[in-house]
């Protein structure tokens, strides 16, 4: 299990054996009555060398536009 609660862009993956590629994640903030110092990821970026660089970015946080999993709020969700 992996915790994040900081907010901003961290690089989460850089390969040991080709440094060119890498993984970037955009973390924002959370803050509602069960998860008070949470951050969930809106964006990602991968990148690998000279190939295409892949960007997934997800909506703001928007009570309307959000689904909960254990009672915190998430906008993206992979498993």
């Amino acid at each position: 299990e992996v915790d994040c609660q900081a907010a901003g862009v961290f690089t989460t993956l850089t390969s040991l054996q080709d440094p060119s590629f890498e993984i970037q994640e955009r973390f924002t903030s959370v803050s509602s009555s069960s998860c008070s110092q949470a951050s969930v990821s809106t964006g990602v970026v991968i990148k690998d060398g000279n190939k295409p660089i892949v960007q997934i970015s997800t909506p703001g946080y928007d009570e309307t536009s959000v689904d909960v999993i254990n009672g915190c709020p998430i906008d993206f969700f992979v498993d």
